[in-house]
């Protein structure tokens, strides 16, 4: 022998095919539908994500464009607007890159969909009650870690459903 080993090739020996199959049969609440069924249960499914997404949007785009307002009659600087909006973008996207690869290998879609809701729709109306902008500021930085929780596993659910309905 010439130090090569032969691997084998094949479904059952491929971890990537074998970690899809794993994932497919956690996303297969749809699986149980006939074809005419399936595509109507993925369509009403993304059109409730769309009216769920359009609510908390509504919440999220509300807060935001008033965030620098706010934060400036607490006495905010525009320096402290700056790092706060910007640490809460950060914080964000970094949550993205999280909760989109947690929910992929987990399967756990739905939670981190639901928790993200949560937490986003949660710390707007809590920036109501704030009476600084040091205890506003870590709300903001927590709505934008709310919707960050959300986007990714809810773009996958929503890209396996497009694949469904056609």
């Amino acid at each position: 022998m010439d130090g090569t080993a032969i691997v084998a090739v094949g479904p059952d020996s491929d971890p990537i095919a074998a970690r899809a199959d794993a994932l497919s049969e956690r996303r297969a609440p749809l699986a149980a539908f006939d074809g005419k069924h399936r595509a109507h249960a993925a369509l009403t499914f993304v059109v409730m994500i769309g009216v769920a997404s359009f609510f908390a949007d509504m919440v999220h785009e509300g807060a935001h464009s008033t965030n620098g307002t706010w934060l400036s009659v607490f006495g905010a600087s525009a320096l402290a607007v700056a790092v706060i909006s910007g640490v809460g973008e950060w914080c964000g996207y970094l949550v993205r890159l999280v909760s989109g690869y947690r929910s992929d290998r987990t399967g756990h879609y739905w939670l981190w969909t639901i928790v993200g809701h949560v937490v986003n729709c949660g710390a707007v109306p809590t920036l109501a009650l704030v009476g600084s902008w040091q205890a506003a500021a870590p709300l903001i930085v927590l709505e934008r870690v709310g919707k960050g929780m959300r986007n990714p596993p809810r773009d996958a659910m929503l890209a396996h459903a497009g694949t469904v309905s056609g």
